[in-house]
């Protein structure tokens, strides 16, 4: 099964379907779940734990622009964050590109459950 966003696909092993034939439905009670909750909490406050200290350690250890990634006591970011950080971003300031460059790698460079 993949995930694709508010949808399930299943592969039909039946051979009249052919073999790239996806038949959609929301199959599990996890995925009505997730359904059920709204855009807000289902996407903008995917929140993703990260390590404040080691990033801006090792980003200023490196000499780069763009630190902090986040103040001292923020262990966490949130994908509302990020798109609030794109929606903010003057282009004009590399620090700043940087900054929400940082960012974006620090949510996305977390392990986490992913639907594969």
């Amino acid at each position: 099964m993949l995930c694709l966003g508010r949808l399930w696909a299943v592969r039909c092993d039946d051979a009249s379907d052919g073999p790239t034939c996806l038949a959609y439905s929301c199959r599990t009670h996890a995925c009505r779940k997730a359904l059920a909750k709204r855009r807000s909490e289902r996407i903008d406050g995917h929140t993703i734990p990260i390590a404040t200290d080691w990033w801006n350690t090792e980003i200023a250890a490196a000499h780069l622009p763009g630190a902090p990634v986040t103040g001292p006591d923020v262990t966490q970011l949130s994908r509302g964050d990020l798109f609030t950080d794109a929606a903010n971003l003057n282009a004009d300031y590399e620090v700043e590109l940087l900054r929400f460059l940082w960012r974006v790698i620090a949510w996305g460079s977390v392990v986490s459950r992913r639907v594969v």
